[in-house]
């Protein structure tokens, strides 16, 4: 199949254009299955350069320009992974206790309680058919591959572990979203995801 904007030929079950960002689905009602564009003819290097210079008002490309909202869905986030593990942290606090567990062991066992509380909140909420956390629900975001599809549970992990590497860069890692084409943080080029706007179009 091929992009109807650009002619690029494109892998089946893609929502956008990896090249233009056109919305490539064409949905048959007849049996709910996705068809392919027909091919356009051939078109040179200067109609493709004319192509990229016309303005986006909709589609994939533009989607994905919210890194202050990525930030505001990231405290979010924070604030309820700490709410949540608190309380799982509290009740297991109370069962330890009463087993007499030393508190060095006991710090340690509540430290593995949020670091496990942290991984399945993101990994699962973002590989799931949310494709979002809460936080990011809340600001309209969603976490896509890099053609638009969901992610799985180990590629939302290696993302969401990717964040150990941008906060040891003294946080450089998630400020590149502002400089970056795709306004990705460095988590996100390690993992190949995106994050856009759930709408599938710019405000």
């Amino acid at each position: 199949m091929y992009c109807p904007e650009c002619g690029t030929q494109l892998i089946t079950k893609r929502k956008f254009c990896p090249s233009c960002g056109y919305p490539i689905i064409n949905i048959d009602t007849t049996d709910g299955q996705i068809t392919a564009c027909p091919p356009i003819k051939s078109i040179t290097a200067k109609e493709k350069l004319e192509v990229k210079k016309q303005p986006k008002v909709s589609g994939y490309a533009q989607t994905y320009l919210t890194p202050w909202k990525r930030i505001g869905a990231g405290i979010v986030d924070i604030f309820i992974s700490l709410i949540v593990g608190f309380v799982l942290g509290l009740v297991f606090m109370l069962l330890l206790v009463q087993n007499s567990i030393d508190q060095n062991q006991l710090d340690s066992q509540l430290d593995g309680i949020g670091i496990l509380v942290w991984w399945i909140y993101f990994a699962a909420l973002e590989s799931s058919s949310l494709q979002a956390t809460f936080g990011k629900i809340a600001f309209g975001l969603k976490v896509t591959d890099l053609y638009g599809g969901q992610i799985g549970f180990w590629k939302a992990s290696a993302r969401h572990w990717g964040k150990l590497i941008s906060t040891l860069t003294l946080f450089v890692g998630f400020l590149i979203m502002f400089f970056t084409k795709n306004k990705q943080s460095l988590h996100d080029l390690i993992s190949n995801c995106l994050v856009i706007e759930n709408a599938g179009r710019a405000n």
